[in-house]
């Protein structure tokens, strides 16, 4: 089961750290796979994981940029 939770943050994590109007639709075309493959409880926690982990890392580097 970690595996495809694992599989499933990491294809939400590709879509969000596209561009804008790329993200959309990628997130979009995501979800409804996962929904399919996952179910809606694992596709919600999924895409909410992945966006989490992006907010993190934006805010890491915004903290080391910050530093120098």
């Amino acid at each position: 089961m970690m595996t495809s939770k694992v599989e499933l943050i990491n294809s939400f994590d590709h879509c969000i750290t596209a561009s804008v109007t790329d993200s959309i639709s990628d997130i979009a075309r995501q979800f409804a796979l996962a929904q399919t493959k996952y179910g809606w409880d694992q596709a919600i926690e999924g895409l909410a994981m992945a966006f989490v982990i992006a907010e993190n890392r934006r805010r890491f580097l915004e903290t080391e940029l910050a530093k120098h």
